[in-house]
């Protein structure tokens, strides 16, 4: 939301909802589901917050696999395979590779 305020002020608003990509099914279902249960009081602020940015179309919860999330790269450790998967997905060169 902050990320869409700044392109909003320099001039490319967004009109299309901003996908948040989750590995946790059970999160994107808090997003979604209008009642509030009794094991999730202590996340309440966040998950209305949340809500109230679904139902305003800001924000649109998709699930993605845990080995498909691009956002672990620096997180968790990564083998070489997955390295050269990942990199290529960021769209990274090797500047110093030969020509």
């Amino acid at each position: 939301m902050w990320l869409r305020s700044i392109l909003g002020e320099l001039g490319f608003p967004q009109t299309d909802p901003s996908v948040l990509y989750c590995d946790n099914k059970s999160a994107i279902h808090l997003a979604s589901d209008s009642i509030l249960h009794e094991k999730t009081k202590h996340i309440e602020i966040d998950v209305h917050f949340l809500r109230e940015k679904v139902r305003s179309g800001i924000v649109s919860p998709s699930f993605v696999g845990t080995k498909a999330q691009i956002a672990d790269t620096l997180t968790k450790p990564v083998g070489p395979g997955d390295l050269q998967t990942i990199i290529s997905k960021l769209g990274l060169l090797d500047i110093f590779a030969p020509a």
